[in-house]
């Protein structure tokens, strides 16, 4: 998300973690774009057990490209992976990945 909107979106969701007791690890995994590893998750956090999480912040109307469907399947090996679809700066759906 490059827009004002989706910086704000990933603020809200970052907010939105840490209240479910999260514990992020990285704040942000663009580094500007350049250098990224494409497809790679927008937020990681630890849980109280120390479980690896993963979250993908989307707006309703943007889809999961095949790229990143592609690492976030793998990541499910590693932890639980959410996508977190907002929509108007409001969370419609905490979709686990199975």
């Amino acid at each position: 998300m490059s827009s004002k909107k989706g910086r704000s979106t990933e603020n809200k969701a970052t907010e939105w973690i840490k209240e479910q007791g999260y514990n992020i690890i990285n704040e942000d995994t663009r580094k500007g774009h350049e250098g990224r590893f494409g497809g790679w998750p927008d937020r990681l956090a630890i849980d109280k057990d120390d479980h690896l999480h993963f979250f993908e912040i989307k707006e309703e109307t943007h889809e999961l490209d095949p790229h990143q469907e592609k690492v976030l399947n793998a990541l499910k090996r590693c932890g639980t992976v959410h996508v977190l679809v907002y929509k108007d700066l409001e969370m419609v759906e905490d979709r686990i990945l199975k």
